[in-house]
């Protein structure tokens, strides 16, 4: 079984790399997905990737 932490890590670090269609670093986005688990943890991890997605967040053009 695995920690709160690492689960969460792993559902927005899959619906990321699903929103970029591929192209997002997967060990760069879970860095990322760490470093804000902290602020969202308690939150579906699914919707705060897509919230963010959607604020662009996940652009860089």
């Amino acid at each position: 079984m695995t920690d709160p932490m690492s689960q969460w890590v792993g559902a927005f670090l899959a619906e990321w790399c699903r929103l970029s269609e591929g192209l997002a670093d997967p060990e760069q986005s879970a860095e990322f997905a760490k470093d804000i688990y902290a602020s969202y943890g308690q939150r579906d991890p699914v919707e705060v990737a897509a919230e963010m997605w959607g604020d662009g967040a996940g652009r860089t053009a």
